[in-house]
């Protein structure tokens, strides 16, 4: 009798549990890793770090070994211990309690609400300039920035409402579109390379790094081309500034 009765709860126990709202898991492997290509990967920053020589591979193996092994043993680590749904959210009110899951959840959100437009600011300045010259003066334009990145915006929006399954193609098609235009850049590397040679040396990769180097990149550096990163494309607040940016 009493193993009838444990069975009938069990039974009213896991029908309940499937019955509560969850969402779906409609994220794959290599979704998650397009996910961490589009976020992590960055090539707006290539031209200022060039600009810096070889010194900078060791800041990326020391970024590696102190930040990114242990954060993703840590992420791991936390999304086997609270598996639930809500993220940095859930593992912060779980260990800490309610009060540091809200600010961790609110610092998420007012992040995001000043990382957005920044985006679309940025992806519509790049654009204009995709168009040809004819369409750069829409850089300077105020309203067409405004109504291009709420369009832009609203869309992104629709496809996430629409579901994630829907949504997630946006991240995976920006993660091939890097992966593309980082094969480009590297191919082009390779030419370059090839065709006139390099004037990199080990002295670039020196610790504090050689102030007598006068690698391309250096040099780039010193005229101000290469420690301009792409985000001088951006949509600017005044002419000036564009201007200036045009002459360079």
């Amino acid at each position: 009798m009493s193993e009838n009765v444990l069975s009938v709860d069990h039974s009213a126990d896991h029908s309940h549990h499937a019955n509560q709202p969850h969402l779906k898991r409609v994220l794959g492997r290599w979704d998650l890793v397009l996910l961490f290509v589009v976020a992590v990967f960055n090539l707006n920053v290539v031209p200022s770090i060039a600009a810096n020589g070889g010194v900078t591979v060791w800041l990326w193996i020391i970024s590696l070994l102190l930040f990114f092994w242990p954060q993703g043993i840590a992420v791991i680590e936390l999304a086997h211990r609270y598996p639930g749904e809500g993220g940095v959210y859930l593992w912060a009110k779980e260990v800490f309690g309610d009060f540091h899951g809200f600010l961790s959840g609110w610092c998420y959100w007012t992040n995001n609400m000043l990382y957005v437009p920044t985006v679309m600011l940025y992806f519509v300045g790049v654009s204009v300039f995709v168009l040809g010259p004819g369409h750069q003066s829409l850089a300077d334009n105020k309203a067409f920035a405004l109504a291009a990145s709420l369009l832009l915006l609203i869309l992104l929006v629709v496809l996430n409402i629409v579901g994630l399954g829907v949504g997630k193609w946006v991240n995976n098609l920006g993660a091939i579109g890097t992966g593309v235009a980082a094969v480009v850049l590297i191919g082009l590397g390779l030419i370059v390379w090839l065709r006139y040679g390099t004037t990199v040396t080990a002295a670039d990769f020196r610790i504090p790094a050689n102030p007598d180097s006068r690698s391309a990149a250096h040099l780039a550096g010193r005229r101000g081309l290469g420690r301009r990163p792409l985000w001088c494309f951006v949509y600017r607040n005044d002419a000036h500034a564009s201007r200036r940016s045009q002459q360079a």
